[in-house]
């Protein structure tokens, strides 16, 4: 079993279903609402620090550490891709925020502000949701 799969992924998920992330029901737009990789990071290691620790995950860099963000963003995405390879859905859905006409996010971690970069291959940023089923 990958560390993914035994640490990592039912706890994203359960982050996701928390509503932690969701805008409030009264608003016309519909579906969970996305977030990035570094906004779900940042839940992730509050909620759950000790996984962090064990498995060297941070956010920002850390000397023999994983960053975090990037780590999330890698694993949901070929999770996604799997799923679609299989004919299957995956429980969290993706899109791109185009990163025309942005050079960083900023997120407010550890009571100081974060730069988040776009990703240099595709110029966006990746963007996560609770994927909403269809009744």
């Amino acid at each position: 079993m990958s560390e993914w799969t035994e640490a990592f992924e039912q706890r994203v998920i359960d982050i996701f279903r928390s509503g932690e992330f969701d805008t409030p029901s009264e608003h016309h737009f519909e579906g969970h609402s996305f977030v990035s990789a570094y906004q779900l990071a940042v839940a992730f290691q509050l909620h759950h620090r000790e996984v962090c620790v064990r498995y060297g995950k941070v956010i920002g860099e850390g000397k023999g550490m994983e960053n975090l963000p990037a780590y999330m963003a890698r694993q949901l995405s070929q999770s996604i891709k799997n799923a679609q390879e299989a004919g299957e859905s995956y429980a969290v859905e993706a899109v791109w925020l185009s990163g025309v006409g942005l050079s960083a996010l900023l997120y407010r971690h550890a009571d100081a502000l974060q730069q988040g970069s776009p990703n240099t291959t595709y110029n966006g940023f990746s963007m996560f949701r609770l994927r909403t089923l269809s009744t």
